[in-house]
């Protein structure tokens, strides 16, 4: 029975050592906060569309620069080539995109122009 006492200690002795160096060696992903998941770049061109719409309708700006991640750039060149063009147009905003690789995938920032004022947080939409 000790002999079964001790081999259990020492299994259990290990398990937690194993979780704590595992716990003292990894962090938070700092894009997703830690939750596996970040939106794909379809749900951020579509954030980003709303948004436009949005600053369009308020009509205080003119010009603006989207900065994003490189990901979704490519995203909106490659699978929805007409949409900044089309919310150009249908907002009457001069839009330029601009890649960022520092930026996280699953953001955007859009910027007036030529000040590059950052107005995200007046134009994003939930």
């Amino acid at each position: 029975m000790k002999m079964f006492q001790a081999t259990s200690l020492l299994v259990l002795t290990y398990d937690l050592t194993g979780e704590l160096e595992e716990c003292m060696s990894q962090r938070p992903c700092p894009d997703c906060g830690g939750t596996g998941r970040v939106f794909t770049p379809e749900v951020v061109a579509r954030r980003l569309e709303r948004s436009l719409k949005r600053a369009g309708r308020e009509r205080r700006e003119r010009q603006m620069a989207i900065r994003l991640h490189p990901e979704v750039a490519l995203y909106l060149l490659e699978e929805a080539p007409r949409l900044i063009h089309t919310l150009g147009k249908m907002t009457g905003l001069e839009l330029e995109l601009r890649d960022d690789p520092m930026m996280r995938v699953d953001e955007f920032r859009l910027m007036s122009r030529p000040a590059g004022r950052d107005v995200t947080d007046i134009y994003a939409v939930a």
